[in-house]
C-alpha cells in the first residue's frame, strides 16, 4: 500500500527536492528523488546537496529504511 501511495504521490508533487546538485541526479531518477523528499524520505546533507554519485553510508540507509517502516 505504501509504495502505492508513493506513485501517488508522484503525480501530484507540490514540493520539488530544492537539491543545489540537482542537475547531476539522473532525470529518470527525479520523479522518486522528489518523492522521497515529500514524504521526508531524504533530506540531503547539511550543505543543501543531494551528492547522488556517492554511496549512501549504513547509517544513511538505515535512516530511510527507518523513516520508510514509521509511514
Amino acid at each position: 500500500r505504501f509504495v502505492l501511495g508513493t506513485y501517488e504521490i508522484m503525480d501530484r508533487l507540490t514540493n520539488a527536492a530544492p537539491y543545489k546538485d540537482k542537475q547531476q541526479i539522473s532525470p529518470r531518477f527525479i520523479a522518486q528523488v522528489d518523492a522521497a523528499y515529500e514524504l521526508q524520505l531524504l533530506t540531503g546533507y547539511e550543505n543543501g546537496q543531494f551528492q547522488p554519485q556517492n554511496t549512501a553510508t549504513r547509517a544513511q540507509a538505515a535512516r530511510v529504511i527507518y523513516s520508510f517502516l514509521q509511514k
